[in-house]
């Protein structure tokens, strides 16, 4: 989780940065100075402003969608570099390894071949005592998760927690903000200008703080996971 964290307070300090410009060139009314031209100055306008502020919106969701993709395959990796049996994985991880080689199936084999192709292989895993292993881009593969598409708010995110069995219920209604304001700018149903015109750098600003403390929170509550190994059954 090292990496990870270090990942996050990385992005979380160029989001900072890029605040902070932001911040002074609406409130300190900056200016673009060109020394090559006799320094001729000029002044950022309000369409300049605004188109600066929606590209603020991108960052935030990528920050929110790199994360939690960067914890789910730290969880991937965790059980997968412990080769551990089928019988020793909690519930909600074997559900996910079965839910990935259905999918597969489903991809790969006939409608009535894939109850039986599915059966085959657990009987298989179980009765050899073979380790499970499941990269979190092998699980991805077949969309079986990890292809968010712009749709992470902190509803989906509580859920994908239950899904792997990780102890995280904290809403966060500013990530459905963001996640609104990313996909409107991704479907062109608004332009940058006009989506910047909307909020304030105070209120930017907020959305920012909220954001990141509920990453943070995530990234604890993977943290605790994997160093509880709450992957294993519990015996």
């Amino acid at each position: 989780m090292l990496q990870i964290r270090q990942s996050f307070a990385d992005k979380v300090a160029e989001i900072n940065l890029y605040y902070k410009l932001l911040s002074d060139i609406i409130t300190r009314e900056a200016q673009l100075i060109f020394p090559n031209e006799n320094d001729i100055r000029e002044n950022f306008n309000v369409k300049v402003s605004s188109i600066l502020k929606s590209s603020a919106n991108l960052q935030l969701y990528n920050l929110v969608e790199s994360t939690i993709s960067n914890c789910l395959v730290e969880i991937h990796s965790s059980f997968t570099n412990e080769s551990i049996l089928y019988e020793d994985l909690s519930d909600e991880i074997q559900k996910l390894w079965v839910k990935f080689h259905y999918d597969y199936f489903k991809g790969t084999s006939n409608e009535k071949d894939i109850l039986h192709n599915l059966k085959a292989l657990i009987d298989t895993w179980v009765t050899n005592r073979l380790p499970v292993t499941l990269t979190y881009q092998e699980f991805t593969k077949y969309n079986t998760g990890g292809n968010f598409s712009g749709n992470l708010d902190s509803k989906e995110i509580i859920k994908l927690s239950e899904k792997y069995g990780i102890d995280f219920d904290i809403k966060c209604d500013e990530i459905g903000s963001i996640k609104s304001r990313r996909n409107k700018l991704a479907h062109g149903e608004v332009s940058f200008e006009e989506l910047g015109r909307q909020d304030s750098i105070e209120y930017m600003k907020v959305l920012k703080d909220k954001v990141v403390d509920f990453l943070t929170q995530f990234i604890q509550a993977v943290d605790n996971y994997i160093t509880n190994t709450k992957y294993r059954r519990i015996v």
